[in-house]
């Protein structure tokens, strides 16, 4: 699944349950077969990024300000539709997508098995559904 393709998905009328499970294919998708290592360059950056430079830091940060709006404006959706908690604000709620895919992302890297990210990521969201 492309990026562009989930972030139309975090637009769709979908259940937020079915967005997540999209969230999770995409994010636990085999890509050796691409020839791409597991993780994420971004990730690891955004983790690194003292290490960098002034303007390769604001090149990082710029990506993660708009994933963080689109999962406010997701979560947003998801609480009016009543399938997201009413009372956790979007921003706080945004912080935790980004951290459960942050976290997804680098097991995948260390090697955690895909059903058990799978498992992880399904019991974090489910303290807030």
């Amino acid at each position: 699944m492309s990026k562009p393709s989930l972030y139309r998905d975090f637009g769709s009328d979908d259940g937020f349950g079915q967005q997540i499970e999209a969230l999770i294919a995409f994010t636990i998708q085999d890509r050796h077969p691409f020839g791409i290592p597991s993780g994420c360059l971004h990730v690891a950056m955004r983790a690194d990024k003292e290490d960098l430079g002034a303007i390769t830091r604001n090149k990082v940060d710029l990506p993660r300000s708009e994933t963080l709006l689109n999962y406010e404006r997701w979560i947003e959706r998801a609480q009016s539709r009543g399938e997201f908690k009413a009372d956790t604000s979007s921003e706080v709620a945004a912080l935790f997508c980004d951290a459960q895919n942050d976290g997804a992302i680098r097991m995948q890297s260390e090697g955690v098995a895909n059903e058990i990210i799978r498992q992880t990521i399904k019991l974090a969201f489910s303290s807030v559904v």
